[in-house]
Parts: C-alpha cells; structure tokens; sequence
C-alpha cells in the first residue's frame, strides 16, 4: 500500500511539472498544474514515510531471527561438573596402577624366567661330564656302573672332575681320604663311592681319545699297578699330558665298582675302577 502510494505521489509529480512547463510556454494559468504538483509530492512524501517503519521493522526481525537461529544452532558447550572430575581422575589412578602392577608383574616374570634359564644352564654343567662318563665308562668297563651316590659326589665336586687349574688339584688332594686302602675297597667298595682316594703306582698302560667336547676335549684310560700290585683303572676326562707306561704317578679320584678282567698270563686280575679327577707324573 505504502509503495503505492509514492508511485502514485511520483507519476502526479510528474504530471504537475509538464503542465506547469506547457501552461507556463502558453502562457496559461499555472494554478492547476501547482495542485497537482503538490498533491502528487504530498502522496510521494506519505508513501515513504508509511514504508520506511515496515522496512525497519522487517530488517529488525531478520536480524532477531537470524540471531535467533544463530544462537539455536550454536549452542554454549556442557561444562564438566566437578563430580565428572573427580570420576575422570579416579579412572586415570585406576588404569595407571593397573599398568604399574602389570609392569612389576611381567618384571617379575622375566626375572623369574632368566633365574630359571640360569638354574637350567648350571646344572647341565654340572651334570655334562658325569652323564658322559656315564655312557662311556660301561662301554670300555663291562659291567661297571656309576651309581648314584657318585653322581651326586660328582655332580657336588663338579669343578674337580676333571680337576683343571691349579686350584682344583689343590681342592681335590685336599678332599682325599687316606685311611682307604686297596683291601678295604676290595673288600666292599660302596662305603666309598662318594669318596675321594689316592694311590701311586707304575703305569701298565695309557690310552687317550677324543671327548666330542666333554671334559678338556679328550678322555683317558690309564691302568696302573702299585708296589703291592693292587690293580687300579681310572677313566678321566682330560689329557694325561706326557704320561707314557712305565711312568711313576699319583692318581686321584673317586671309586665306582670293582671289575675282573683277563691278563696276558692267562689269570684273572681284579681291579678297582675309579672316575678320575687327576693324574701327575712322580720321581
């Protein structure tokens, strides 16, 4: 209505002017076309002023409604409240002991595991040469077995089977029990067959080999004889180094069993059988 209005106004204006122009070439009254000018520039004046409150009001509720909208679809983000705080940091406690606790246990585990893997490793070098003896010794022995009192001895003395540095043979002389004689071995040898003996004597024979790794790398037979010719064999598991038959030596070792075997005259000869842990040349 309102632009309707300042239509109207603008085309009367617009009449008055060329009416006042002719009426003016002509000579004529200017009284009418004056009336209409007026009118029309009162209904231009009337039209705008109707329609500019409207325009206002219509770009103010935009603005309303696009602020409106603007703050629907934005709205202010959910504070956490101090109990959702505390829940969070107890969450966070909670899983930080379960990863500490986890943490010590699998420490412990390994710990547990490499103790183990150690124990495991010791006792196979506790038992590596004692198991080959073992095998070896009924081999070239008939009927000679270590039993278990001597494998526990050994298994306890391991270092001094055979006996290496100096201060393994140190060790094994100072575990040899002199009182056991020859006749009291073959009389009945197992009291003492976690027992460590010594004697001396002349080298009957001496044989060596190869031990696949065990002991020093090679195992040796040797037979000797003492001044009584009490027999004695010994098996030991390292190198008699420039030991030759005829040789005066020291054996030390620990009693397994004793064994009768055939000589060259013919006879039957009875022999204590030792595992050896050292063997030395004498004057």
């Amino acid at each position: 209505m309102s632009a309707l209005f300042g239509l109207l106004g603008f085309l009367a204006m617009f009449v008055g002017i060329i009416l006042l122009i002719v009426n003016a070439v002509r000579k004529k009254q200017l009284k009418v076309p004056l009336i209409v000018l007026i009118s029309g520039f009162v209904s231009f004046i009337i039209g705008v002023a109707i329609a500019s409150p409207t325009t206002s009001t219509s770009s103010n509720d935009s603005t309303q409604s696009s602020s409106s909208v603007a703050t629907t679809s934005t709205p202010d983000p959910v504070k956490p409240t101090e109990d959702d705080a505390k829940k969070k940091t107890e969450e966070e406690a909670k899983a930080k002991a379960a990863s500490e606790e986890q943490a010590m246990a699998d420490a412990e585990a390994k710990k547990k595991a490499d103790e183990e893997a150690k124990k495991r490793a010791e006792e196979e070098v506790k038992y590596k040469n004692i198991n080959y003896a073992a095998v070896a010794i009924p081999a070239i022995a008939e009927g000679v077995v270590i039993k278990d009192e001597t494998i526990q001895f050994v298994v306890a003395n391991y270092k001094l089977f055979p006996a290496g540095p100096e201060a393994d043979v140190k060790a094994a002389l100072a575990k040899v029990d002199n009182k056991i004689k020859y006749g009291l071995m073959e009389k009945n040898i197992t009291p003492y067959i976690n027992k460590m003996v010594a004697s001396t004597g002349r080298v009957l024979n001496v044989e060596e080999a190869p031990s696949e790794g065990v002991g020093t790398g090679t195992v040796s037979l040797v037979h000797m004889i003492d001044d009584s010719y009490n027999s004695y064999r010994m098996f030991i598991m390292k190198s008699t180094g420039d030991i030759i038959k005829g040789d005066n030596v020291r054996i030390v070792g620990v009693p397994i069993s004793t064994e009768s075997f055939s000589n060259i005259s013919g006879g039957t000869t009875k022999s204590i059988f030792l595992l050896g842990s050292h063997i030395n040349k004498i004057q």
